[in-house]
């Protein structure tokens, strides 16, 4: 179960109270829509695979802005050599496997790569979530797949190809996407686990929450992105990560949409946050307890 899934049920009572704390979301999402429509969009090129798009993006960002090294649930599951390679060119140096030891592992200062270093980087990113998407649906099944695209390399070296629509969404995230996302500041955190893997957002940069979404028609469903984004804040019950702001990425058009917690919801101060975090981890563990039982 996770906050994603259960928020995809209009009866759940998670997504009945995220719903009751928003507001000011016609406004919002009329703004939204105005500001958008006057953004040139990025022009999409031949996609080998629409459904894993969005995942690559996201997961190419994340490793460009981390501080640390995210998707280790990833990561973990492939060969260490081109994990390696992976993250050299993201720019980490240091590396130690298997990470999740308190072994340093730090960024060389992201230098600039060569187009032939882009295509390589992007290879890979999309690798990795193909090979986790077929890892999922039959372990034996990729193990193969990997083995024969490895194997069929001449010189023994693999490099996978980018897809086309990710190449021309990334040349425009270095124009003018990175910056949008950088001016939030730092600590960036990628892909934190809330409440016990509840909840994985997408990327906290300073106090402000990040989705980063790939929809051509991203109007209708800004509510829907609100209320997901809401829950995400809420399952960080400590305040480790002291998010006041919301925001969303939207790929296509290259434009930060955010706003002060306030703005979106009826939450108005720390006192009233930390009320509705309360309430929110006692929900999200009932809802849990009764999946948990209509299991057995």
């Amino acid at each position: 179960m996770s906050l994603t899934k259960e928020l995809r049920s209009p009866a759940s009572s998670i997504t009945a109270y995220l719903d009751a704390r928003l507001c000011n979301v016609d406004t919002v999402e009329r703004v939204c829509t105005q500001r958008l429509a006057a953004t040139s969009q990025v022009k999409a090129s031949p996609c080998s695979d629409w459904a894993h798009l969005g995942t690559a993006f996201e997961v190419s960002i994340g490793l460009d802005l981390a501080e640390s090294v995210p998707y280790e649930d990833l990561l973990l599951r492939r060969p260490a050599d081109e994990n390696d390679r992976l993250l050299r060119l993201a720019g980490f140096t240091s590396l130690n496997m298997p990470w999740g030891t308190d072994e340093a592992v730090s960024r060389s200062g992201r230098e600039s790569l060569s187009n032939e270093g882009v295509r390589e980087y992007l290879g890979w990113c999309w690798d990795l979530i193909v090979y986790d998407a077929l890892r999922k649906h039959d372990p034996n099944l990729v193990l193969k797949i990997i083995q024969q695209d490895r194997a069929s390399e001449p010189n023994g070296r693999f490099i996978p190809t980018p897809d086309g629509s990710h190449l021309a969404l990334w040349q425009t995230y270095q124009a003018r996407g990175r910056q949008q996302l950088t001016r939030l500041g730092s600590p960036v955190t990628v892909a934190p686990s809330l409440l016990s893997g509840f909840a994985v957002p997408d990327i906290i940069l300073g106090t402000t929450l990040v989705d980063i979404k790939l929809v051509n028609e991203p109007g209708p469903q800004i509510r829907q992105w609100l209320r997901q984004l809401l829950g995400y804040v809420l399952a960080d019950t400590d305040d480790r990560h002291q998010m006041r702001r919301v925001g969303i990425f939207v790929g296509w058009h290259m434009t930060l949409l955010d706003w002060k917690l306030a703005e979106v919801t009826d939450i108005t101060d720390d006192t009233e946050l930390a009320d509705a975090r309360r309430e929110f981890s006692a929900l999200c563990s009932h809802v849990m307890e009764e999946i948990r039982i209509r299991k057995k």
